[in-house]
């Protein structure tokens, strides 16, 4: 199976600050992510991100377990497949911009998958992880910005 590369970017209404918090807070993901079953923080760096991570995702009817290594800057984070049932490899980054409004987050994206599958289903694959790590991130953010600015503890 060839890679598929993706890159998206979304504007968020919500401060670096919060979106980097949605980034980070992966053990989440499945409150507000459709196709994150579970996930796991294994270890975190020097700095307290988290870097080894599990997940059990369910992607147009292919589930699959995978372990993810992160690596942090100040204005992105990527991520590297380290194991993966149907996928052979999995790369990916995050880079958050501040906006006059808020921020700009910038996601871009390989997979290569072991199974075989038709190129339809594999674009309803990428437009669905690709909707929910652009608008889905976008909204979790926002939500939690709007509690922020209510002066709620999040």
């Amino acid at each position: 199976m060839a890679e598929v590369h993706a890159s998206a970017e979304i504007d968020i209404e919500a401060t670096p600050e919060t979106v980097w918090d949605v980034l980070t807070d992966l053990e989440a993901f499945p409150t507000w992510s459709k196709i994150h079953k579970d996930v796991r923080i294994e270890s975190h760096n020097d700095e307290g991100w988290p870097e080894r991570v599990w997940m059990k995702m369910s992607v147009v009817g292919i589930h699959d377990e995978q372990v993810v290594d992160h690596h942090w800057t100040d204005d992105s984070v990527s991520w590297e497949l380290v194991s993966g049932g149907v996928q052979r490899a999995q790369r990916g980054t995050y880079t958050i911009t501040p906006t006059e409004t808020g921020c700009r987050a910038e996601l871009e994206g390989m997979v290569d998958l072991v199974i075989p599958l038709p190129k339809l289903v594999i674009k309803q694959g990428q437009k669905l992880v690709m909707s929910i790590a652009t608008k889905g991130i976008k909204a979790e953010a926002e939500k939690r910005q709007k509690r922020i600015d209510a002066g709620e503890v999040v």
